[in-house]
């Protein structure tokens, strides 16, 4: 029987891993990340490691220097110096066991790629109409900073010169996307969505308005979606609420316009030419969420039970609520506004359930 719960836990961890140290009051360890190397000041860790607290719980770790998640398994405790292999195969086979729990059977091991984007070039002379663009696009007022958290940025070359990439295209399409676009980074760090921001006339093959650059040449790209950086509690009762959206600037102003930039429990997705449903699938396998609204902001020319019937069909464990969002902006030609990636004064959010869940 599984026994390595709380300070059983602790205690394993700290028989391989001396400098282990224990945070949150128990529920955390924190040591150094096996994957990107951490800091270069060796009293410094940025692993954390949840510790069970119960036997149906699953321990998890997560690196807040490269971002890198994924399920305390025996593969992480290997990579971190365990060589014990009673204990080995008793986390192997607790977490196999725990995986058929409806809490966890959509949890994977993350698969996040360490990308940096924690810098703006200041020689580049458009970086200031750039982001001109993207808060004259939804009204907004954010800084570089903020666009840097946003898992945004300006100019492809931060992020390759950041990261000590290899170009994956030709150096004078680089050079193009460099100029003309701005970037969304996937979920996973690996792809890009560039959007273009100016006028200029461009070669056919990328006079376009969306182009998706692969960074680190990956071979697939099922983690390819624009998901803004929030902020998940697994022990609030209430259900998480998801937004899915069509463009990265409909995600970007329903968490801004909408949402008053609240990050927690609220995931933004863009579905960036895959279905709604993709994108859902993707957010429920990746995150093990069982607990959830879904929210949906479809142009007009998609009608709202398309969404109730194909997601009840098909999801495993359903959500609390289906909710359908339409932007009813009507301008004074009598048009009405297609999408939510535009100025506040340009939305007048329209809400339709069409599914509730009967308890």
């Amino acid at each position: 029987m599984y026994t390595l719960i709380g300070q059983n836990f602790i205690n394993m961890v700290k028989s391989f891993y001396i400098n282990a140290k224990v945070a949150s009051g128990g529920k955390e360890i924190v040591v150094r990340c096996p994957v990107c190397g951490d800091s270069k000041d060796p009293k410094h860790a940025h692993l954390y490691i949840s510790v069970p607290q119960r036997a149906d719980e699953m321990s998890l770790y997560h690196c807040k220097l490269c971002n890198r998640k994924g399920i305390v398994d025996d593969i992480f405790l290997r990579k971190i110096g365990c060589e014990d292999s009673r204990v080995l195969v008793d986390i192997l086979k607790h977490n196999e066991e725990l995986k058929k729990n409806p809490k966890y059977i959509k949890m994977r091991t993350f698969d996040i790629y360490p990308l940096r984007n924690t810098w703006i070039d200041p020689r580049y002379k458009w970086n200031k109409y750039k982001l001109d663009y993207i808060n004259s696009r939804i009204g907004s007022a954010f800084t570089y900073e903020d666009i840097l958290k946003l898992k945004m940025f300006l100019n492809l070359y931060d992020v390759i010169n950041q990261n000590k990439l290899d170009l994956t295209r030709d150096p004078r399409v680089t050079d193009a996307l460099n100029q003309h676009f701005i970037g969304f980074i996937s979920y996973d760090n690996s792809y890009t969505i560039l959007r273009k921001c100016d006028n200029a006339e461009l070669h056919r093959t990328l006079d376009k308005r969306y182009i998706n650059y692969n960074l680190i040449n990956k071979f697939e790209s099922t983690k390819d979606f624009y998901v803004l950086p929030t902020k998940i509690d697994v022990e609030n009762i209430n259900p998480v609420d998801i937004h899915i959206a069509e463009g990265v600037f409909d995600a970007l102003s329903i968490f801004y316009n909408l949402n008053n930039r609240n990050t927690y429990n609220n995931i933004y997705i863009s579905a960036a030419g895959k279905s709604y449903y993709q994108a859902l699938q993707f957010i429920l396998e990746e995150t093990g969420i069982i607990n959830y609204n879904i929210h949906i902001y479809p142009d007009y020319d998609v009608n709202d039970y398309q969404f109730n019937k194909l997601i009840t069909s098909r999801i495993l464990i359903l959500p609390s609520n289906i909710i359908i969002h339409r932007n009813g902006y009507t301008h004074k030609d009598g048009t009405i506004e297609k999408d939510y990636g535009v100025p506040p004064d340009r939305i007048k959010d329209t809400v339709r359930i069409i599914y509730e869940q009967k308890i």
